[in-house]
């Protein structure tokens, strides 16, 4: 009997060279240079849908809390025990447990919701979100025409943007001002924030929530004429236009302003 005779073929392992090795290596960089962008600004959607919820149950336990006593809460800027987020409601100091004793914890209990997870209390530690001080005591009815300035730089002169309604939660600034004055008031020269990539959340009179972009000069710690503040507010009435900085009006001026 012939034996067939096997032959076995050598086997060479090839080994990287140091170019083919720099060349795999530029390629991951470059897909990593790629994707980390793309997954940071995912991201940042992400958050920024987060707090829009926030806003969203913010908004909804405001009305919630009007339509039980016909009117909205009010902030710590007015009188004791009409204050929504809970600083002006308790005489003792010691006793006072912000959001715990504000007047919508009861429609919310969620402490979560007051916190944007973009800021991660950068501002105070307390909340991210307040309230426009002239809003307090609304009527749940009120539909006044209003809008935002949508030039801030020209003031009284500036085009006007129709927006849903009367703002009732406002994702402020935390240099202007929710870091150094933590009162849940939104009123004088405060602003929005623009940290969901150049954007920031309100919730208005009518139920809907909006990320939108305002004005912003080129330095987010100092006060620019680009600045959209709560002077850029303008809601009309009476054949008359009244602005919504005001800080120093009554508990429902609103309802009739003058």
């Amino acid at each position: 009997m012939q034996m067939a005779e096997i032959h076995s073929g050598n086997r060479h392992r090839h080994a990287f060279t140091l170019i083919e090795l720099l060349v795999v290596i530029s390629i991951i960089a470059l897909l990593i240079g790629i994707l980390l962008p793309a997954l940071s600004r995912a991201r940042q959607a992400a958050q920024g849908t987060a707090c829009t919820s926030n806003i969203r149950q913010l908004n909804l336990a405001h009305l919630n809390y009007a339509n039980e006593y016909g009117k909205l809460a009010g902030t710590a800027t007015h009188d004791e025990g009409l204050d929504w987020i809970g600083f002006n409601n308790e005489p003792d100091y010691q006793k006072r447990e912000v959001p715990y004793n504000g007047l919508i914890w009861p429609y919310l209990k969620s402490e979560f919701a007051f916190e944007c997870p973009t800021e991660k209390r950068k501002a105070n530690d307390l909340f991210s979100y307040t309230m426009p001080h002239a809003l307090g005591g609304a009527r749940v009815e009120l539909n006044w025409p209003t809008f935002f300035r949508t030039e801030p730089e020209r003031g009284y002169s500036s085009p006007l943007e129709l927006v849903p309604g009367l703002p009732v939660i406002v994702e402020e600034d935390e240099y202007f001002s929710n870091n150094s004055v933590q009162d849940g008031a939104w009123a004088n020269n405060d602003q929005i924030t623009e940290r969901h990539m150049k954007r920031g959340n309100i919730g208005f009179m009518d139920g809907s929530c909006r990320i939108i972009e305002t004005g912003k000069g080129s330095d987010p710690e100092r006060r620019e004429t680009q600045d959209f503040e709560a002077w850029d507010v303008v809601f009309k009435c009476k054949n008359k236009d009244f602005v919504m900085g005001r800080y120093t009006t009554e508990f429902g001026w609103i309802n009739n302003p003058h």
